[in-house]
């Protein structure tokens, strides 16, 4: 009887249910990932399936890492101007969220990864308010840190 009392005290944490919802998620891209590498190994081949899945996250991570270098120097810059770059601080969570889908292999990451980098600010802005990241807190710490360093 205590186990089931746990189990639907467990269960009814919203945390514990988001954590699910994540997992159920991932899982839902890696049968994703799976299917579609089936299916284009199917219509190319292994070889050129492999060397088409390298040649686009490579492309993807080019993209990404130039993308992520112009985002923190216009928050740097923003910084300096005393202003506080909301729309750069959204862009960049849209990137490190896409960069984190470049890092599980498939096409099907890479396809997900690549619609958060085309829209990257309208879902930086959701994703920032799904993950509940308070960037004016981080911006805030930033301004701490630096005056204790000056």
């Amino acid at each position: 009887m205590f186990a089931l009392r746990f189990l639907a005290y467990w269960t009814s944490l919203s945390a514990t249910r988001g954590y699910l919802n994540q997992c159920l998620a991932f899982s839902f891209i890696s049968l994703g990932n799976l299917l579609a590498f089936i299916y284009f190994t199917n219509a190319l081949g292994l070889i050129p399936n492999l060397v088409l899945l390298l040649l686009l996250n490579f492309i993807l991570y080019l993209l990404l890492a130039i993308r992520l270098k112009l985002l923190t120097r216009k928050v740097k810059q923003s910084y300096k101007k005393g202003d506080y770059p909301s729309k750069a601080f959204f862009s960049l969570t849209a990137v490190l969220i896409a960069g984190l889908f470049l890092i599980i292999p498939g096409i099907a990451s890479f396809v997900l990864a690549l619609l958060i980098v085309i829209l990257e600010r309208p879902l930086g802005k959701l994703f920032s308010h799904l993950f509940k990241i308070d960037w004016k807190d981080v911006y805030e710490y930033l301004k701490l840190g630096k005056s204790v360093d000056d």
